[in-house]
């Protein structure tokens, strides 16, 4: 499982001016990892993100080495 709290924040430039917010955020979701020989491990995790006013799916893809 997959459970977290963030913080985003955005900025917009335009010609009519400059915006920024920092806003809260939750994430919820699943992962899993392989082994794809003793020292490398690939996975893939599938994340709800809840922002406020604005809330997305994230697909997200790993590799990792141990040393």
């Amino acid at each position: 499982p997959v459970a977290g709290l963030g913080l985003t924040s955005w900025s917009v430039d335009t010609p009519a001016g400059d915006a920024s917010e920092n806003k809260m955020a939750v994430n919820l979701g699943c992962g899993a990892e392989f082994p794809v020989s003793d020292k490398i491990t690939l996975g893939a995790e599938l994340k709800y993100q809840i922002i406020s006013n604005w809330n997305q799916f994230v697909f997200g893809l790993n590799a990792s080495y141990s040393f």
